[in-house]
């Protein structure tokens, strides 16, 4: 299988499929899309109680353990900047989502490895990076402290631990803050 980054309509409009795709599967291309869709406007502008906004954001801390690489924000344009934190602790220990959220990725990527990300609303995003195992798929609702993952050493790096990052707008936030 192949994983896809669906993002909500506000920040990105991606291609998901190949043009050659046939008819079939663009219709549950369109319908899988349609679906995310729905449980993103229900972040975005729910005022029912199962959405509330303490629970959805981020301030549990996703694992404990010992902080081993901080966040660094020196230069906003250099890419290789640490735009989170890296917490070590055990391989398998569980990951718990920071915040209510949506799973919008989850996955392989070469630098943080098993990676899940989650959409919490209002312009939320956090990264759980280098994890031994996700336990959750793409659209998948989260609520605070769920198991998401088990932490590892996937990816790009050099003992377990869990790369743990938040976005606010588009812009990297300090964790411990």
């Amino acid at each position: 299988t192949t994983t896809e980054l669906i993002m909500p309509p506000e920040t990105a409009s991606l291609a998901y499929q190949p043009d050659y795709e046939d008819s079939r599967s663009q219709r549950r291309q369109d319908s899988g899309q349609q679906q995310m869709r729905e449980k993103h406007n229900f972040l975005k502008s729910s005022t029912n109680p199962l959405h509330d906004f303490h629970t959805s954001v981020p301030t549990l801390l996703p694992v404990d353990g010992i902080m081993s690489a901080d966040y660094e924000n020196i230069l906003y344009s250099d890419p290789a900047q640490h735009r989170g934190i890296d917490i070590a602790a055990d391989s398998g220990k569980p990951v718990r989502a920071s915040a209510d959220g949506v799973v919008i990725f989850s996955g392989w990527t070469y630098d943080l490895g098993n990676l899940m990300i989650i959409y919490h609303g209002d312009g939320f995003y956090t990264y759980y990076g280098h994890n031994e195992q996700l336990l959750l798929k793409r659209g998948s609702m989260v609520k605070k402290g769920e198991v998401i993952g088990l932490l590892g050493n996937s990816g790009v790096s050099s003992a377990p631990h869990l790369h743990f990052e938040i976005w606010k707008d588009g812009i990297a936030l300090d964790p411990k803050e």
